[in-house]
């Protein structure tokens, strides 16, 4: 009906397709079709997706809602490559954005390196999308006495006391905490409101690990690896897969950090 029109912007597209195919249609078709109505919903314009992939600091992918579907993309791709059952694995392929196209292709050019470091980095890349699932700026804790403290996504998702207290969402997207503790103790259990946390970040072209900051360590890791490219012995091979990477840290923000 009408209603369904109005709520439904694949579905007015589709008799603009069907209508180019005749008066009978095969099935097959009628599905390829219902499909592609489908996937417009979730992809991006040409123009936008070339910006995002864009080199200049200024593209769109440096703001935070691009920045959360380039995200949902990588977890899109961990998903199709953790589909347990062939029809699930299909939907997510049938209905893969753009965005989640262009993160898979060029996690299958780490993937089919001759390098197990590029193998590894991958992998601990979906690793990373699977264990977050969700990416926000900051999270609030709030404590017995109301006492609010805001903290850095990756600070709360790598603490697991945190990430066992009872939270919510909000219509904004943003996440509360309630924590049994005062603030002050919280922030002595994370090491203090001072005190830097580090994690270990994995390299795609060599077999080691490198200890950056938390807070933005996407940042971080770009510069490092800003640093790795202009090293001299570095062969072709590894200087590809190193920009490769670089590109999946620059559009999702995620790097392929150590699991411990």
């Amino acid at each position: 009906n009408d209603g369904i029109l109005k709520r439904s912007a694949w579905l007015r597209n589709l008799p603009k397709l069907l209508s180019a195919e005749g008066e009978r249609i095969p099935v097959d078709r009628f599905t390829e079709l219902v499909l592609q109505s489908t996937r417009k919903k979730f992809d991006a314009k040409p123009e936008e997706l070339a910006a995002e992939l864009a080199e200049d600091e200024k593209a769109v992918f440096r703001k935070m809602p691009q920045s959360a579907i380039w995200a949902a993309a990588l977890f899109w791709a961990a998903l199709e490559r953790s589909a347990h059952y062939k029809g699930l694995g299909e939907s997510l392929r049938n209905f893969r954005p753009s965005q989640a196209a262009t993160i898979s292709g060029k996690i299958r050019d780490l993937e089919k390196s001759r390098l197990d470091a590029a193998k590894d980095w991958a992998k601990a890349l979906l690793g990373e999308a699977k264990r977050l699932r969700m990416i926000l700026p900051k999270v609030m804790l709030v404590d017995p006495e109301g006492r609010k403290k805001s903290i850095p996504w990756l600070l709360y998702a790598s603490t697991e006391a945190l990430t066992r207290s009872p939270a919510s969402v909000d219509e904004n997207g943003a996440l509360t905490v309630q924590v049994d503790r005062p603030i002050s103790m919280i922030e002595g259990s994370l090491g203090g409101s001072r005190v830097e946390r580090r994690e270990e970040a994995l390299w795609p072209h060599v077999g080691r690990t490198t200890t950056l900051p938390l807070q933005d360590i996407d940042l971080e890791w770009r510069k490092n690896a800003d640093n790795e490219l202009d090293a001299p012995q570095l062969s072709a091979e590894q200087e590809n897969l190193l920009k490769i990477a670089i590109s999946l840290v620059r559009l999702t923000g995620s790097t392929g950090r150590a699991v411990r």
